[in-house]
């Protein structure tokens, strides 16, 4: 679904943001396979490593290095919502993408993850996704919500809406890549050209 859509620009920074294990990775793989550049170096799960930090002056340089180097950039890392808000003015025509996942999706996600009993993977999940959607309404940006589950029944409408919002036209072959991302079965997975 659909927020708010953006004007298409030779510029754009795409920030995908979520609760973590919410389907984040998996929506960063489809937008890497659309031809959205998200760092390098990001393994399974897409994370640009500079945007661990949680400082904030450090990820200003990484954006301002990005803003020089690329037109279409963009970076996943799921507790960037925290700041985000924050950083909108540093980052140049934000498109922001937030990924829903059932809470109790997410719940066992981290207790299979992580080994946590159900009640801190609870509360960890519920607290995470109480703080993402706090942002949402302060977003001024084209921002595209998406649903995890939704996603997985009908992959062909998550890479038709991305597209949209993000005013890619994909082709044939990079749509179908974009497509394989999507399978709960397989996981954490790398994007073809790894």
């Amino acid at each position: 679904m659909i927020l708010m859509r953006g004007m298409d620009s030779k510029e754009k920074t795409v920030v995908i943001v979520g609760v973590q294990r919410g389907g984040t990775s998996m929506v960063a793989g489809v937008a890497r396979e659309l031809g959205v550049n998200l760092g390098k170096n990001l393994g399974n799960n897409h994370e640009d490593p500079e945007f661990l930090s949680k400082d904030l002056d450090k990820i200003r340089n990484v954006i301002a290095s990005r803003n020089q180097s690329f037109d279409v950039w963009g970076w996943k890392m799921p507790h960037s919502s925290e700041y985000l808000l924050e950083l909108l003015a540093d980052v140049r025509n934000p498109f922001v993408i937030v990924v829903v996942r059932n809470l109790l999706a997410m719940t066992e996600s981290q207790m299979k993850r992580s080994e946590a009993r159900f009640e801190n993977a609870f509360k960890f999940s519920l607290s995470r996704l109480v703080q993402v959607s706090s942002m949402i309404p302060h977003l001024t940006c084209p921002t595209l919500l998406v649903n995890y589950e939704d996603a997985l029944s009908k992959p062909q409408k998550l890479i038709d809406e991305m597209s949209s919002f993000l005013h890619l036209d994909p082709t044939a072959d990079q749509i179908t890549r974009a497509v394989d991302m999507i399978n709960p079965d397989v996981g954490y997975r790398r994007v073809s050209a790894e």
